[in-house]
């Protein structure tokens, strides 16, 4: 059976999108300045009666969830397209 040599960092280069990783930083990001204010005292009785920032972070949970899947489906195909490429030549 022949040998194959896989460039990994090819592999990973081609794998990995800008744009989603911008995205991940971005939720990250949004996920801390929501909950700092869910400790601000200033605003904790607006909190409390409203439940708005209760339910930001949870949807910006739910948005990190699906970044994800979208993350893992790209990632496989790339992934695969470079793989299968290395193989051919």
């Amino acid at each position: 059976m022949k040998t194959i040599d896989i460039d990994i960092d090819k592999v990973k280069i081609e794998a990995v999108h800008t744009g989603l990783l911008e995205v991940i930083i971005a939720l990250k990001e949004a996920r801390s300045k929501v909950n700092a204010l869910m400790d601000t005292e200033e605003l904790e009785p607006y909190i409390k009666r409203t439940e708005k920032l209760g339910n930001i972070s949870d949807t910006l949970c739910e948005f990190g969830t699906d970044i994800a899947e979208l993350i893992g489906v790209f990632f496989f195909d790339r992934a695969e397209e470079e793989i299968d490429k290395q193989i051919e030549n």
